[in-house]
């Protein structure tokens, strides 16, 4: 796993409270605490952990944990 996928992994279980249970693939509707106030806190965590930041949309865009880790990545390779 790499060093990004489990950054957002370990934020994930620690904002909204579970593992994502389908990996990447793992939606909202997936996780029933993942909702709007969690996710805005999902980006920051992971912001703060791997000193990026990512684009605006990120925060309006509640799609797969798969998305956060390529907003991630992007950061970091535009850092």
């Amino acid at each position: 796993m790499s060093g990004i996928v489990t950054v957002v992994t370990e934020a994930f279980t620690r904002v909204v409270g579970e593992p994502p249970n389908r990996g990447a693939e793992t939606t909202p509707e997936d996780v029933g605490s993942w909702g709007s106030l969690a996710h805005v806190q999902l980006v920051f965590e992971i912001e703060r952990v791997l000193g990026i930041r990512m684009a605006e949309s990120v925060l309006t865009n509640r799609t797969t944990v798969g998305a956060l880790i390529e907003a991630a990545q992007a950061a970091q390779r535009a850092a």
